[in-house]
């Protein structure tokens, strides 16, 4: 699991498919979230 902490709302959890990293962080930069990722 991949969560990603917006700076004004909750966070969102992410699911790790055949989605490439790079292209999750333009995704999660285009929506506002900080790019601070924890996964467990």
């Amino acid at each position: 699991m991949l969560y990603a902490k917006k700076r004004s709302s909750e966070n969102i959890k992410l699911f790790l498919d055949d989605l490439c990293l790079r292209e999750l962080a333009y995704s999660l930069f285009s929506y506002g979230c900080d790019l601070c990722f924890i996964v467990d």
